[in-house]
Formats: structure tokens, sequence, C-alpha cells
């Protein structure tokens, strides 16, 4: 079953794996009487708020941020060698870039507050009235708030909500359901109100939405085509007197009806678009017969008209469409086409088409070509979301673009976009020059320079230029939180300089400066958000540079870039110039970054149009200023090997190494030239984490390897291996596993230390000399760590009898080949899987979106490319099942209640787990939520390779959708 979904409310998709929209529940909250919260703006406020597109956490007013380049320098200062005492860079050297067209300083500001609705209602539409000075606001929660627009103070409230449509000519306010949720049976009703008196002067009863012809004095009201209702039960398009509002007659079609005074018509969205002759009913004109040529109508896959809209005043009529899609998406979201709207000619000149800039309320605007450019802002969503920020000549061509960028709101007045990262961006030159609270526009006063804007349930007024510069708020003492510790990065001067950062999860980074009896939290200016993933780098003359670089990225759709701090990691500022892939997943800075400012950014990248994807390597030569694109891959592994870099986070000839993604440890004992796989006792279930030498290690031969229940170290290059007697690393289980291992530079005395953080936050400095150790085989070796208990046991395992493949020939046969690309070294490496995949029918590997989940005894994935759930047991056979879930059916079954710590599957592989006996039996309950990411896939004669969060996997065809796995 599909439902028309309003472009407005797509806008507030909450970009996780399963991109499910967010829904906006109804009932009262607040009564009548109750007094509006409005505060004055301080300093240092900051915005609480979940909605991953437009409101996470960030600084309350806009401040500016240093973003010149050094590039712009002749090549002669640029080269100038600094010496290890002077720190190469300071905040004062920088200077901001002002936006163009615009006064220094001309930055946004927040000027007010309102807290008009508390969780989980939101603000859902508004309109200004410059008349009275009003402003009108409506709540998911079925409220319409009055508020005076000099002060803020709330004038009335209404228990009724929805979309407005402001009438200042005849003083009147509509408030219309649209698609706000009406329980079976009753009628939708759009109110009125006098604009002046405040009191409500009528009602319009059977519309969810209408449109207004002042001229002709008439109102008309409809409801949106749906799939799931007989077409002769959907209501007609009613007319009614806009002077005494009553009905005088009704048009035999239903749909949204806009009406067009260009042509005195109206435009209706009923699937398709129609214009109709308002007076007779007649149906004039289908502007999109292409739709009637589609197999049928609602069928997955083909498209729809989502909404039209009438921009009387610029004579363009713009109509949204959309792809029909069960799942989780229809992939990339079609543009609006354009139309004259006196001629209904449609419009193909890229000047004569603005880009469409949807808001959070119901009326979306039109953004004109800026300085002779038109940015647009494509999206794919399915599963995985991808956003990406084109900015296009006035012939159409491409200038330039961002990955992981979004803007819900460009300003063309002052040449700046406020996007998702919290920043204000210059539209010139697409850097940072400001910070502002992440919002999403509702109305704007183009008079007054003003913005009206959501943040969950407040309120945001914005004077586009009323900004003052302040500083980032202070970095202030904090306890290490009970959060995993991701990765822990050591001062390489620790001698002199005892620093160590601690990366948590969600991007938190705290500091510490005496081995972790005390923490800073390093929060200025560095992005806040769930679901964020962070790396850092520090420079190597971090003790006198105090130069810290951190690179990341949220999910798939948003990007970070690089910051960088210059203060130890008190402050931080964007340094974005050039950056044309913000998703960083990785940094380098070079060991002579004192002399050649040298920085490497890894960066994974999704353009939607043309269709690619890839990752990719960034160089910046002076200090992240500026940087340049070096090279893109398929692969992480093939830009790995493209890159070599010399700037290696470990040395790559050590004789012990992790394998299979850590789920062994392999050494290769002197003068040999294979590796053997250790066996230190650890659990199949868990894995190791890291292999860390000693700084001394060439003379001493000290390496440590942590695994998820403990620490081992060899003072033999790996000939022989002694377990860390603690009692604090032992017995770990799934929740508080060991995570990540440092260690120290040399100390004075020809020592080290050492950092170990678990996936509880805990955090331990420990020293060598005073460790006891146990070798394996004592009895506290033998002392088994804690797993996590599983409540369905693994089934016996299942026979897939393979058929002994054909010899494979010298070269591929007629239609296939030797594959290529980021698969091909996984078949090039191993006989057994060319053996048992034979040549590829394809030359290379594509990039689909999937999703993954985890089980007890197995893996489900979904294949995005043929809609298809892949059941991978642990004893090594898979199976194929189509994925026939749509949207409406139930996305999981109430009556069945997991054991604590495990979890019932959703939506399309719940379905799955639920029908199919067998692949519930042998699965057993999910361990962890469904997840998205982007996967290759290359097929063979008999199977195909795929990627996985985990490594990529071999799949041999047995039989009819089923087969073996490796």
């Amino acid at each position: 079953m599909n439902t028309i979904i309003r472009r407005g409310i797509m806008l507030h998709i909450a970009l996780l794996v399963a991109a499910a929209l967010i829904l906006t529940g109804c009932g009262d909250s607040r009564t009548e009487d109750t007094p509006t919260d409005v505060e004055p703006v301080a300093e240092t406020a900051q915005i609480e708020a979940t909605s991953i597109i437009a409101e996470p956490a960030a600084e309350a007013t806009a401040y500016p941020l240093a973003t010149a380049s050094a590039a712009t320098l002749p090549a002669s200062q640029q080269e100038t060698v600094e010496t290890e005492t002077t720190p190469p860079d300071t905040p004062a050297e920088l200077v901001s870039v002002t936006p163009p067209g615009a006064p220094t300083g001309a930055l946004p500001g927040i000027v007010t507050r309102a807290r008009l609705a508390e969780p989980p209602a939101i603000l859902r539409d508004l309109r200004y009235d410059e008349m009275s000075n009003r402003v009108f606001v409506t709540t998911s929660d079925s409220q319409l708030i009055v508020l005076d627009a000099a002060e803020f103070r709330e004038e009335a409230r209404f228990a009724f909500g929805g979309d407005l449509t402001l009438d200042a000519e005849n003083r009147r306010l509509y408030a219309a359901p649209g698609e706000s949720y009406i329980p079976e049976g009753e009628t939708p009703v759009i109110h009125i109100i006098d604009a002046d008196s405040l009191t409500e002067i009528g009602k319009l009863e059977g519309g969810r939405f209408l449109s207004l012809d002042t001229a002709g004095r008439r109102v008309f009201t409809g409801s949106p085509v749906t799939s799931y209702e007989e077409e002769g039960d959907q209501p007609d398009i009613a007319i009614y007197d806009l002077d005494t509002l009553e009905g005088i007659g009704r048009i035999d079609q239903p749909g949204v009806p806009v009406y067009n005074p260009l042509r005195d018509e109206l435009v209706v969205t009923a699937y398709t678009v129609y214009t109709v002759d308002p007076d007779s009913g007649e149906i004039l004109r289908d502007l999109l017969p292409e739709l009637q040529e589609q197999p049928f109508a609602w069928c997955n896959g083909c498209e729809m008209a989502e909404a039209a809209h009438v921009f009387a005043a610029e004579g363009l009529l713009v109509v949204e469409r959309n792809k029909i899609a069960t799942g989780a998406g229809a992939g990339i979201y079609p543009e609006p086409l354009y139309f004259d709207a006196a001629t209904l000619e449609p419009l193909e000149a890229p000047e004569r088409r603005p880009s469409l800039q949807f808001t959070c309320g119901s009326q979306p605007m039109l953004l004109p070509p800026i300085d002779g450019r038109i940015l647009r802002q494509p999206y794919f969503i399915r599963y995985l979301v991808y956003r990406n920020f084109t900015v296009h000549g006035l012939d159409g061509q491409e200038i330039t673009w961002r990955d992981g960028l979004f803007a819900p709101y460009v300003n063309p007045r002052t040449g700046q976009a406020y996007v998702t990262q919290g920043y204000v961006l210059d539209l010139a030159t697409l850097t940072p020059v400001g910070r502002i609270p992440e919002f999403c526009p509702l109305a704007i006063d183009e008079a007054q320079g003003r913005i009206f804007g959501r943040s969950e349930g407040e309120l945001l007024v914005i004077d586009e230029r009323g900004g003052m510069p302040l500083s980032p708020p202070p970095t202030e003492p904090d306890a290490l939180p009970a959060a995993p510790v991701l990765d822990i990065l050591i001062s390489p001067g620790y001698p002199a300089d005892p620093t160590v950062f601690v990366l948590l999860e969600s991007g938190r980074v705290y500091r510490t400066e005496d081995d972790g009896l005390t923490w800073t939290r390093n929060q200025g200016g560095l992005p806040r958000h769930d679901n964020l993933t962070l790396s850092l780098s520090l420079s190597p003359d971090f003790t006198a540079d105090r130069t810290i670089f951190a690179g990341g990225f949220v999910g798939d759709y948003q990007g970070e870039g690089v910051l960088r701090s210059t203060d130890a990691g008190d402050t931080w500022e964007p340094v974005w110039q050039g950056l044309e892939h913000l998703r960083v997943y990785d940094l380098r800075v070079s060991p002579e970054f004192a002399t050649d400012g040298r920085i490497h950014a890894f960066a994974r990248y999704q353009r939607i149009s043309p269709w690619e994807a890839g990752v990719s390597l960034w160089e910046s030569t002076d200090r992240g200023l500026s940087w340049t694109q070096v090279m893109t891959a398929a692969s992480e592994s093939e830009l790995a090997l493209q890159a070599a870099s010399a700037w290696s986070a470990a040395p790559d000839d050590l004789p012990v190494r992790l394998a299979g993604y850590g789920q062994s440890v392999e050494v290769r004992p002197e003068g040999a030239e294979t590796w053997e796989t250790l066996d230190l006792g650890q659990s199949e279930d868990q894995l190791f984490r890291a292999v860390a030498p000693s700084p001394t290690f060439e003379t001493d031969g000290t390496l440590y390897v942590l695994g998820e229940s403990g620490l081992w170290r060899t003072t033999d290059r790996g000939a022989s291996w002694q377990r860390w007697d603690d009692p604090r690393l032992q017995n770990r289980t799934y929740e508080n596993a060991l995570f990540a291992l440092a260690v120290s530079p040399a100390l004075p005395d020809g020592s080290h230390k050492l950092f170990v953080g678990s996936f509880a936050g805990e955090f331990w400095a420990l020293t060598p000399s005073e460790a006891a150790e146990t070798r394996p085989g004592s009895e506290a070796a033998a002392e088994e760590p804690l797993l996590r208990a599983t409540a369905t046991p693994a089934p016996p395992p299942v026979d897939v009898e393979a058929p002994t493949p054909p010899e494979l020939p010298d070269e591929p046969p007629e239609g296939a080949y030797r594959p290529s690309g980021p698969l091909a070294s996984l078949w090039e490496a191993s006989d057994q899987t060319k053996s048992d995949l034979g040549y590829a029918l394809q030359e290379t590997s594509e990039s689909i979106p999937a999703a993954y989940q985890s089980f007890e005894h197995g893996t489900l994935i979904w294949r995005g490319d043929n809609l298809s759930i892949l059941a991978l047991f642990d004893d090594g056979s898979w199976k194929a099942f189509p994925d026939t879930w749509e949207e409406g059916e139930p996305e999981f079954d109430l009556d069945i209640s997991a054991p604590d710590g495990l979890q019932q599957p959703m939506r399309g592989f719940g379905k799955v787990w639920r029908t199919e006996e067998e692949v519930q039996a042998r699965l057993g309950w999910a361990l962890d939520k469904e997840q998205g990411y982007s996967a290759f896939v290359h097929s063979f004669e008999r199977g195909f390779l795929m990627g996985s969060p985990v490594g990529a996997r071999v799949f041999v065809e047995v039989g009819d959708e089923e087969g073996r796995w490796y």
C-alpha cells in the first residue's frame, strides 16, 4: 500500500538506515491558558534537539570562522619554514571570509527563541501577518498559537492546527488538516478565523487542502488521491463562496486543487496533474500524459505527481514528482517539472528553472539563480540516504558540487546558506564563515530580513544580518562518561606534554593531562550528533603547535569535512576550502608537518547525477586551509593500495598482524615467508582489536595485542606470549569488551606506558614494569572469559552438497570476463574461489544499496538491486527470499517478546523471519538493529561476490536461490 507523502514531510526524514518518516501525533498537551515561554538569547545557549535534518544541538549565535587559504599567497611565502618552537599556525594569522555583497560581519543571529510546544510535539506551519504584526503558528498536537511579532507574547490559542493559508486582503486565516491524522469516521474540517479580532468565523467540512481565488471570491477544497480508496469513494473538489462560506458547486474530480490566476484555472494533483475549468468542472488537459504509459497505476517503481505549486508573481507552475516505492525509499528523488503558468509550456532552459526550496511548513519557496549560479540539492533515499549540493551555471553545466552537504535554507539576499552541519556557508566559496543553530525554515519576512524557523517545538526568529561575532563555548572539566572508547591518541611529545585524547562513541572527544585522573570535554566547535563518526589525527609537533585535526560524517548523508584546533582541542574551526567530499573517514598528518604543512584526508562520496560512488584522497599543503583531490578509487582497500602513504598510522612490517577483520592474530616467525595463526585462548565469539609495538620495538622486540577479553604481550617478536594478569582486564563481556589500545612514546628512563579503553567507557593507564603476567596454559590463563548468553541454541548444521564445478578454462568464454574492480582481488587470490564461481558475468562490480542485521546464528542481508533478502547461516549455507514487505504492513509482531538483550527483526527482515520457519529456527534472535550500507556486488557464472560490513563474502550457488557462502 502506498501513501501520498508531501515533500514538506519528506524534509524531516529521519536519515537513519531505515530512513523512517518523522510522524507527528495528535492530542492536546497544553491548555489554552498555558503561557508561552519566551527566552532571551544567551551567548552560549544550546539547542537540544533530535531531528536529523535540521535540529541537532549547536551554538545559538553565529560567529565568524577562519577560512582563508594560504594557497592565495605567493609560492615563496607558501614554502616558508618555521622553527619547531613557533606554532605553525594560530587563529590570529587567519582572515575571515566575507560573504559576497554583504558588509563585514553580516552574519545571521537569533533574536528570539520561544518554546511553543512540548515534546513530542513540534511546530508545523507558520504565517507572518505584516498588517497586524502577528505570527500564526500551528503545532503537531493540533494547536494554533497567535503571537505578537514585537515581543512574541501569546495573544490567543485555538484547539486546532494544520496547514495555514493567510488571506491578508480579506483578513482571514485558514487552518486546513493537510495530511494530519484523522480518526476513522471523522470528517476533515477547515477552520477559519478573523485575522484581526482573532475569533473563529466559520468551518468548511470535507476537504484537507484549500486554495483561494480572491478575485473571483471563491474557495476550493479537496483531498489527496490515494491507492487504497475506490475511485467513487474519494471526495470531489468543493467550491465555496469566499464571503458567505456557503457551498456554490462541486467538481467531479478528486484531488488537491491549486488556483492559477494567470489562466483562471485549477491545477489539480490527482496521481497526475490536470488543469480544470472551475466554472464548468471540465478537465482541460493532462500535464503529465506519460504517467498513463506506465504498466498500471500505483505500481512499485512507477512515477506519480506529488504536489503542484503556482507562483503567480514569477509566472511559474512547478510540479513535484516522486516514485512509488515499497520498503524504505524510491531511489533518486526526481527533479520538479517547470511550466510557464500562463501558457503551460514546459520550461527546459536551466535559467528558467529556479530551484524549489522546501520548508518545514506548507509552502515551498523559489530559489532564483544567485550571481549567475543555480543551486540544487539532489538526494537519494532507499535504506541509505545520500545528499549532494550542486552549483551550475546558467547554461546548466556543473561548476562544482559537495557530497554530504544539505542546506535547509539558502538565503539569496545575503549569499549564504544555513547548512545542517550548523554553519553559515558562503555561497561564493562553499566554505563556512560562521555558526548558527540548525533549524528548519517555516516562513520568511523579507521586508525586515527575518527568518522564522523551528527547532522541534521551539520557534526561532533569526535576523539574517544581526549576528554578533562570538567565540565558541568554553571547554570545561567533565567526567569521562560510560560510553564506548573507540580510539586513544597520545601526544607525540608525551614525556614533556602528558596529553592523551580519547574518542568516544558519537564523536565525543575528551582530553586528560594526568593519565585519566581528570578529564576535559573538547566541545568548542566540534559537531554534536548521536550518529556522528569522527576520526582524529595529531600534529607530530603537537607539544609546540597544539594542533589536532578531526574528520567525520553522520551516516551516509552528512559530511563534517575537516576541522582543526590549534589550542589542544579547546576550540575548533571547519577547514573545507576546495574539499568536495565531506564524508571524511580518516586523516593522516605528515611527519614533516612543521615544514611541509601536509595532510591527507580520505573520504567516501556518492555523486547522484551522474551516479558515481567511491572513495577519494585529498591533500592539503597549507595545514588544512585548502584541499586538492589526489585520486579516487572504488573501495577503501583499493584506495589504500593506490595511495601507499608513507604516513601509515602503524608500521606495516611488524611480525604480528590481525587477520579476518580481527577474528584471529597471525605471526610470521623470523626468517619465514608465511603467516601462522596464534592461539591466545580468546573465545571465537570475541574479536582482537589492536596490535601495537613498543616505542623501542627494534631493540626490545616488544609487541602488544588487545583482544576484547584481554591483553597479551610478546618480548621476542612474537615467538612467545604472556597474558596481562590484571583483574581489571579479565572476564570481559559483550557490554564491557576491551576496545582501544595505545602505547606512549619512550619515557626518559626508556620505559613506556599503555593506555586501554573499553566499550563501557573504562580507561586505564598501565605501566608494563608493574604488570603481573601469566603464560598460556597456566591456571589464570585458562580462565574462560564470560561470553554473551544467547536465547537460542545453535541448530545442527544443514548439509548443502556442492556440485563439482567444471574446470576453469584459461580464458573466459564468450560473454564472460576476468573480473576487475574492488572485489577482483578476492577472486584472483583463491583458486578455490575461481573454481567455485567461474568467470565474471560483468567486467566490474557495481555499487548497490544494502542493509544487514546480525543474529545469534547468522546474518540477514538485503539487496537493493533485486529486492531480495539473503539469509546467511552459521553452518556456511545461505538462502534467498524475495523482499515482499510493503509500507503499511505491520513492522513487527506485538505478540512476540524477545529475551533480554535480544531483538525481534522488523519490516522486510522481520517478515521473512516470521513467515519462514526455517529462517527463524536457524538464525535465532537478532542481536542488533538493522543497519544500512553501500555494497559492491559482482556476478559470476556460478554465484556472486558481495561486500558486507565485515568483509567481502563468496556466494556459491548450489540450487535455485540457495548455496554455500564463505
